[in-house]
């Protein structure tokens, strides 16, 4: 029986790793590959960790420039629908839905976020970790949530993180010395 467990993890293992090669290569190697196959990817645009963009649907999507795309977050231009309709019913769509993505310009995505077919976002955009993005998300806009909203605009996210920013410099400031680790540049100038 632990044979069979050792060897089926492995067999996972070994699919994982085989989609998941790209997301590995690093961020420049990775993003070739998305327009090699379709996929258009702006200047600047960053890719952090692991990443399943849909390749088999690249060219339906298009990425801005000057985006980050941290770990885990997930771009589905499809959905695998067909086999569960044709199951249910007698008469049923003769493919899987499939749509566009479009994101815009400086746009951020938390981790693990999940980006589904059909949906537009827009230009200098924050979406909050772990958010599931069903619909559009407006330009200058922060979004959270499942399924994903608008919680505030950029200039008033801004304006939040400014009148905390000295209290979060103290913060991070005392973790650094609670730990007797030494200040990072940032952090250095920031507190001299």
């Amino acid at each position: 029986m632990r044979l069979v467990q050792k060897l089926r993890r492995r067999v996972k293992d070994s699919i994982y790793r085989f989609w998941g090669i790209y997301s590995h290569l690093g961020s420049d190697a990775y993003i070739s590959e998305l327009e090699s196959r379709g996929c258009e990817v702006g200047e600047g645009t960053r890719f952090y960790g692991e990443n399943n963009v849909d390749l088999g649907y690249a060219p339906q999507i298009s990425i801005g420039k000057n985006c980050i795309i941290t770990d885990k977050v997930r771009m589905l231009a499809h959905a695998k629908d067909k086999p569960i309709l044709s199951q249910a019913f007698d008469t049923a769509p003769n493919y899987s839905k499939r749509g566009t993505i479009d994101i815009g310009d400086n746009v951020f995505l938390g981790e693990r976020t999940i980006v589904l077919p059909d949906v537009s976002i827009g230009d200098n955009v924050i979406i909050g970790a772990g958010s599931v993005i069903s619909s559009d998300i407006p330009s200058n806009s922060v979004a959270v949530g499942v399924p994903c909203e608008v919680k505030c605009s950029l200039e008033e996210y801004r304006d939040r993180r400014l009148s905390t920013e000295e209290a979060d410099i103290e913060e991070v400031t005392e973790c650094y010395r609670d730990q007797n680790r030494p200040f990072p540049d940032w952090l250095r100038s920031n507190t001299e």
